[in-house]
């Protein structure tokens, strides 16, 4: 009797000692939501502009006091929501506390933002920096290069696996005039691929209508579409007058179901640590997922012919490259001689869009980079878990990616710990 009442004892600290420290975490996973000096931003000139002008005494506090309350959570205590949201802070706080590094040792008249990161002050310093503020991660650049010369290859050996095939080609093109007919073939599109959603991801969830609708955008923008969340609407985007099939696969798959919009409704309605909202932080996880999901048209019932499935791969072959210009032109000092040399080298067969992107590459470093290394970090969580546990479908891998999309990117290191309860 008296050994049944200890353990009854002991079961309810326990069970306190986790009500504490997961009211602990969500507190400070609210408090974290108010540190900004870790955060990205596309145009680097004007927010180089603006770090330089100091005034971060109250950031520097709020990162200190985090740190300090970080420290006396008792980890072991931890659910594995706790856990995850914990490792989110902790790297924020590490991303914060190096940026101040960054800025303390910033000389007053230093240059502004030129398009390289190569011609600042502690240039290198910076890029490593800004890498990890997007990438969530620790990456050097030859891992990143290998990722990128690893997408080129296997663009390559997939292209001509498709040549080989006996798919149809389809060069047809819908005038850019009728804007019903390009949103009735959107529609038909997201019907075929929701008949797979279940048997492929593993999860019998449908997210909201999808908003379908024309860019008012010129035509220079320098993409077919985009995504946005707030009115939950794909918007497609004309670049000539007419819009050509081959395009609507692909740019369906990332902008809408299974891309941007699936995941965004997801994220806000399945995963399984809702009480953690969604902070704001770099697209790495949305635009990795959205690219992935792209690999896998045919299992979603799109690609039904080779040159929709070519435009992916142009795709996949034109972000590898950006990877490589974003290192040679930020880290190596390139000028636009030499990245374009290196462009040329690679996808020849896209020189009409050569300078648009070595411009965005240098007005907006390391962003294009989030696609290819996003995307490669699902594949490697998917390849080490089957690794460990080959009989584990591929499906519940999936869900498991989804059910963890309200975090960053780092979550998907604690999906063992998920399908290992502790």
């Amino acid at each position: 009797m008296l050994m049944l009442m200890l353990m009854l004892m002991l079961s309810a600290l326990v069970s306190a000692s986790s009500v504490i420290a997961k009211t602990t975490m969500l507190e400070l996973d609210k408090v974290a939501s108010q540190v900004t000096l870790h955060r990205t931003q596309m145009e680097f000139a004007d927010y180089f502009t603006h770090l330089k002008k100091g005034g971060f005494e109250q950031q520097s506090e709020l990162i200190e006091s985090l740190s300090s309350q970080l420290v006396s959570i008792p980890k072991a205590s931890l659910s594995f929501c706790d856990t995850v949201a914990f490792d989110n802070i902790q790297y924020t706080l590490k991303l914060a506390n190096s940026r101040l590094g960054l800025l303390g040792r910033l000389p007053a008249s230093s240059a502004d933002y030129l398009g390289s990161f190569s011609k600042l002050h502690e240039g290198n310093k910076w890029y490593a920096h800004w890498l990890q503020s997007w990438l969530h991660a620790d990456v050097s650049t030859a891992e990143l290069e290998a990722i990128a010369m690893s997408e080129l290859a296997d663009a390559k050996t997939r292209r001509i696996q498709l040549r080989l095939s006996d798919l149809p080609e389809n060069n047809a093109e819908l005038n850019g005039n009728d804007s019903p007919a390009i949103v009735s073939a959107f529609k038909q599109r997201e019907q075929i691929v929701y008949q797979q959603i279940e048997p492929v991801f593993g999860v019998a969830f449908t997210a909201t209508e999808v908003n379908i609708s024309k860019s008012t955008l010129p035509k220079s923008f320098p993409a077919p579409g985009i995504y946005d969340p707030t009115t939950q609407s794909f918007i497609y985007h004309l670049q000539s007058d007419t819009f050509p099939v081959k395009q609507m696969d692909w740019l369906f798959l990332h902008e809408a179901v299974p891309g941007h919009h699936f995941f965004s409704e997801y994220a806000q309605h399945r995963v399984v640590c809702p009480e953690y909202e969604r902070h704001q932080g770099t697209t790495l996880f949305t635009e990795g997922w959205a690219a992935y999901v792209e690999t896998l048209g045919h299992e979603l019932g799109l690609y039904s012919d080779r040159t929709s499935a070519e435009y992916a791969l142009d795709w996949q072959a034109l972000r590898a490259v950006r990877v490589l210009l974003d290192i040679g032109i930020h880290a190596n000092g390139w000028d636009d001689n030499k990245a374009k040399d290196v462009w040329m080298s690679h996808i020849p067969d896209q020189k009409n869009i050569m300078e648009r992107e070595i411009n965005r590459i240098r007005r907006w470093p390391v962003q294009v980079i989030t696609y290819v290394y996003g995307k490669a970090r699902i594949k490697q969580t998917i390849y080490d878990i089957k690794s460990r546990s080959p009989d584990t479908p591929l499906t519940d891998i999936h869900r498991e990616i989804l059910d963890l999309s309200n975090f960053s990117l780092r979550a998907l290191a604690h999906i063992k710990a998920l399908r290992e309860p502790l």
